[in-house]
C-alpha cells in the first residue's frame, strides 16, 4: 500500500499508517498542535465542500505537480526564503518524491539557520523524519522526529508519529538494529509523554487502552497456559 494520506495536505499525503492513522496524520499535520503547511492547498481543502467528488489518484497528481510548478517559481523568485524551499519539499514528498523532498529540506534547514529563523527549523525536521520513514530510514527518522519535538516540546505531533512508525513499521517486522519489545517500549514511554502534555489525546489514549488490552491478553493467555 503506498505510503499516501486520505487527508490533502502536502505532508500528510506523504505518510499513511493505514487507514484510521492516515485520517490521524492529516490532522496532525492540518492542525498539527503548531505545525501548518504554507501550501494553499491545504486552505483550499479545508473549504471544499464536503459533497465534493473525491479526485482520482491522476487528477491529484495533476493538482499536486501543477501546485508544485506554481511554488518553483514563486522560489526562483524567492530563492532565499525557507519556507518556500519547505513546502517545494512538501509538494515532492506528496508525488513520492523523497529524494527531492530531502535536498529542498536541506536547502530550507540552512536557510532558516543563516537567517536566524528558529521556528521553521522543527517544521523542517518533522518533515524530513516523514520522507525518511517512507523510505525506511526509520532511525534517521526518529532523530529527526526527537530533535523536532525537542525544539518544541508541547507539539505532540513529532512524538505521536513516531509512535506510528514503532507500532506500524517496526513492530510487526523489526528492521536490523530494532526489537519489538524495545519498540512497544519507547513507543508506550511516548505516549506517556503525549498525555502529559494534552491528556485529552483521543489518538494517545486508544493506542495506550489497545496496548493495555494486548498485554493482558497475553497475560490471560500465559496464565491459561501455566494452569494445570
Amino acid at each position: 500500500m503506498a505510503l499516501r494520506a486520505e487527508v490533502a495536505v502536502p505532508s500528510a499525503i506523504a505518510f499513511v499508517f493505514g487507514a484510521a492513522a492516515g485520517l490521524v496524520i492529516g490532522w496532525l499535520i492540518a492542525t498539527g498542535g503548531q505545525t501548518q503547511p504554507d501550501a494553499p492547498a491545504a486552505r483550499q481543502a479545508q473549504r471544499a465542500p464536503q459533497q465534493a467528488a473525491e479526485p482520482t489518484e491522476a487528477e491529484r497528481e495533476m493538482q499536486l505537480r501543477e501546485s508544485l510548478s506554481m511554488h518553483e517559481e514563486l522560489l526562483a523568485q524567492s530563492p532565499d526564503n525557507p519556507r518556500l524551499h519547505r513546502t517545494v519539499g512538501e509538494y515532492h514528498a506528496a508525488l513520492g518524491e523523497h529524494d527531492q523532498a530531502l535536498a529542498a529540506y536541506a536547502e530550507a534547514e540552512a536557510l532558516a539557520q543563516a537567517s536566524g529563523d528558529g521556528a521553521e527549523i522543527p517544521k523542517i525536521l518533522f518533515d524530513r523524519g516523514l520522507s525518511l520513514a517512507e523510505m525506511d530510514q526509520y532511525r534517521e527518522a526518529l532523530d529527526a522526529l526527537e530533535q523536532a519535538a525537542a525544539m518544541e516540546p508541547s507539539n505532540v505531533a513529532p512524538r505521536l508519529i513516531q509512535v506510528y512508525i514503532y507500532m506500524r513499521r517496526i513492530m510487526p517486522a523489526p528492521p536490523p538494529g530494532f526489537e519489538r519489545r524495545a519498540a512497544l517500549a519507547r513507543a508506550e514511554e511516548l505516549l506517556g509523554e503525549i498525555l502529559e502534555i494534552d491528556p485529552n489525546n483521543g489518538e494517545a489514549l486508544q493506542l495506550t487502552q489497545a496496548i493495555a488490552s494486548v498485554r493482558r491478553g497475553r497475560e490471560a493467555a500465559a496464565e491459561g497456559a501455566a494452569a494445570p
